[in-house]
């Protein structure tokens, strides 16, 4: 509305707030509301979440005044407390209230919901894991075929450090550049498939809601979580990676002779 009716602070304005259009009311723009409870817009109503916030009983003797009719309030929305006594008083006082907590835990709780998660999650660790463990022994075979090199190198009197620091430099670019484009693909995949996935038990002959008539999804990542996991998995190909060198760098006596004799 505020982008409709191009308001600006302390503007006045006037609208029909009649079905009619024949009631109109003067208002006072105080400032801009970014959202308001059960107003949203939809592929549907893309108009849908135009509203206004203003106060009950100055807008009541207002309406009042315009068409000769006392307004009518046909919804109330309840501010609660989160602990457990509080909304057990709120639930037994009205038992018919439309508990938004109680709907959120249901969709939670929803068998299709956690079917869904679960079949993500294993997916996801699957993926991970076998990704981790293919990188791993992709890194360690071409250690392993390049062994005689730096032990030609190692003779040839280069130390072991150079030679640890040249597979160091040579994988970690390859782990950085996996991780970096990792992280990418992942940020893509929750900015455009995540919402979509999480309107799937909305669907279907079960689904209680048109899933194209619903509020924009809000994506939610568990910064935390996301980060503990890549620091583990760094940590992982961090130990990897010394121990590939380590070993590089030390060639067996046995190999080390043969290329002495050579």
């Amino acid at each position: 509305m505020w982008q409709r009716y191009h308001l600006s602070v302390g503007e006045r304005f006037s609208i029909p707030v009649d079905d009619t259009n024949s009631v109109h009311v003067s208002f006072i723009a105080l400032t801009e509301v970014t959202a308001i409870p059960r107003l949203y817009d939809t592929p549907i109503n893309p108009s849908n979440g135009i509203g206004m916030l203003v106060d009950y009983r100055s807008y009541a003797a207002a309406y009042a005044k315009a068409g000769g009719t006392p307004l009518t309030p046909n919804a109330v929305f309840l501010r609660t407390q989160s602990d457990a006594a509080s909304l057990a008083s709120v639930r037994n006082t009205f038992p018919d209230l439309a508990d938004r907590r109680l709907l959120m835990i249901d969709n939670q709780q929803n068998s299709v919901h956690l079917d869904i998660v679960g079949v993500l999650a294993i997916a996801v660790g699957t993926v991970l894991v076998l990704a981790l463990i293919g990188t791993l022994l992709s890194s360690w075979l071409n250690a392993a075929s390049r062994r005689t090199n730096f032990a030609v190198m190692r003779t040839l009197g280069m130390a072991s450090r150079q030679i640890a620091a040249v597979l160091l430099w040579e994988q970690g670019f390859l782990y950085g550049i996996a991780f970096v484009l990792g992280i990418g693909l992942g940020a893509l995949l929750t900015i455009f498939v995540a919402p979509t996935v999480a309107l799937l038990d909305l669907a279907g002959p079960g689904g209680r809601n048109n899933p194209y008539d619903v509020p924009s999804v809000l994506t939610t990542i568990p910064y935390p979580q996301l980060l503990l996991l890549l620091m583990i998995m760094g940590a992982i190909c961090l130990g990897a990676l010394l121990l590939m060198a380590h070993i590089v760098s030390r060639p067996s006596i046995s190999m080390m002779l043969r290329m002495n004799e050579d």
